[in-house]
This record gives C-alpha cells, structure tokens and sequence, in this order.
C-alpha cells in the first residue's frame, strides 16, 4: 500500500459531501418530495466519486492502474450528477417532463464522452510529487469544453432557480435547501477547479492543490454544520418564534 496527501484530501471532501447528502436524506424523510428526492440523489456521485479517490489515493497511490480508472469515472460520476441538476432545475420551473429528460440524457452523454475521451484518447500518467498525486494528463481542447459546459448548464441554471427561491420564499426549508445547494454547488466547481485547471493556469503543484482541497472542506463542513440545519431544528426554531 502506497499513501498519499491527495487521499488524505480527498477523504476530508468526501467527509464534507457526506456530511451534505445526509442532510439532504434529512430533507428527504421530512418532506418526502420529488424535490428533495433529486437533490438526494444529486449528491451521490459525488459522494462516490470523492470515495474511490480517496481510497485509492489513501491505499493505491502507487498502483498507475487504479489511479488512471479513479480519473476516467470521474467526469462519468459528476455528469450523473450534472444531468440531475439540470433535471431538477426544470422540474422546478414546472416545464414538461420532456425537457427535464432531453436535459438529463444530453449532460448525462456528455460526461459519458469525457470518460471515453480519457479512456481512448487522453494519455494519463499518473505519479507521485512529493507524497502527492500528479495525475499526468495531457488535455485537449475538446475535453475542456465538454467538462465545462457539462458543469455549466448543469448547476447555473439550478442556481439561478434557488437564488430567486431563496430571495422570494419565506419558508424555512426551501431558504435551507438553497443553501446546501450552493454549498455543494460551490465545492464541485472548486473539485475540478482545483483539481486540474488550478496547474494548468497557475502552476501550482499537487501538495498545494491538496491543501487547498483540505481547506475548502473545512470552511465549508463547518458553515454547513452551522447554517444547513437538519428539519427537526427548523420546525422547533419556528415553533419558539
């Protein structure tokens, strides 16, 4: 077994993304609607995606194999996730059903071609830096656009919907969803960020994109232990207002 700092990173970000998706299974047992259903679901491929990183970057950092496959599911993972968003979005906007599926199936296939892309035709070489994971890949333009417009139109749109909830609604539990929303919202563009661009645009190593990594699930598992409160406690606050 090989360990490295990256595992370590990423098990304190699969710690946070946990810690958010059981408060949406909160969210989910309360008020057992197709709303907080999706949002459920929105946050398991990435609690999957952040499990196997963390595993093998914990366990496997020496094995190349295991590190190239923790890449290639990855855009597989976050356009699953992606494609719900976008789902959900529509689906709150009560538009047909029709559109909420056309939206899912077109991200959906987008981050299944980014898989395919790194599995057929993008070079991964992933290696060690300094107790740290460098994952080696060599992108293409075309890679980058399907990443981007993937994240994209899979979280604006469902944040503009929840930014205009959050400023006109008065109930406690969409104010709260709002919030855990752009708290995952906000680590998942950081993920890819930080994961990849952040060498590419500013050369930073793989120890300083892990401590970033580190930092922002701390900030952001202690603002959504504090701000992201489980139903139960909105319904008493209400009740003792």
């Amino acid at each position: 077994m090989t360990f490295s700092f990256t595992g370590l990173a990423y098990l304190f970000l699969f710690v946070t993304i946990t810690q958010l998706a059981f408060r949406y299974f909160q969210y989910l047992q309360k008020e057992k609607t197709k709303t907080a259903q999706l949002f459920f679901y929105l946050a398991i491929p990435f609690v999957l995606f952040t499990f196997f990183k963390a595993i093998s970057g914990l366990f496997l950092a020496g094995n190349a194999d295991i590190l190239r496959l923790s890449v290639i599911i990855g855009p597989f993972l976050q356009g699953l996730s992606c494609a719900i968003a976008l789902y959900l979005a529509i689906f709150i906007l009560d538009l047909s059903r029709i559109f909420s599926w056309v939206g899912f199936i077109f991200l959906f296939i987008l981050g299944a071609i980014s898989s395919y892309l790194l599995f057929a035709e993008i070079p991964i070489n992933p290696f060690l830096e300094y107790n740290s994971i460098n994952w080696g890949i060599e992108f293409t333009n075309t890679y980058n656009l399907l990443r981007f417009w993937t994240i994209f139109l899979g979280f604006v749109p469902l944040g503009i919907v929840f930014f205009r909830e959050y400023k006109k609604s008065e109930d406690p539990y969409v104010k709260a969803r709002a919030k855990g929303f752009s708290y995952l919202a906000i680590l998942i563009v950081a993920i890819g960020f930080f994961d990849f661009a952040f060498s590419m645009i500013f050369k930073g190593g793989p120890i300083a994109r892990d401590i970033l990594f580190i930092v922002f699930s701390i900030i952001f598992m202690t603002a959504s232990f504090l701000k992201f409160k489980r139903p139960e406690e909105k319904e008493e606050k209400k009740q003792y207002e």
